[in-house]
């Protein structure tokens, strides 16, 4: 159950870092492109950017396993699919 908590949390930590660098790249926009409104992403609580801090979880050793697990994972699908095309493409040019 903790290891689930740890993955929840780095989530919205990535989440919320996504958010940060949306909303400073349009507050740079705003700012520099003389514009009137400054747009949605202005009236999001600020607040939420807390959360950033959580990406600092990838440094534990669970959130490295769950990215071994999920490197491996696609690997093995990219492998399949790969031969699979590639069967494909020699079952119709033959």
């Amino acid at each position: 159950m903790k290891g689930l908590m740890i993955i929840l949390l780095y989530f919205l930590g990535i989440i919320s870092t996504v958010l940060l660098g949306i909303y400073l790249a349009s507050m740079v926009l705003f700012v520099f492109g003389n514009a009137e409104y400054p747009g949605e992403i202005a009236f999001i609580p600020k607040w939420i950017f807390l959360f950033s801090v959580f990406i600092l979880l990838k440094k534990t050793e669970t959130i490295k396993q769950m990215r071994e697990w999920f490197y491996d994972a696609v690997s093995t699908l990219s492998n399949n699919l790969s031969k699979k095309i590639d069967d494909l493409f020699d079952n119709f040019f033959e």
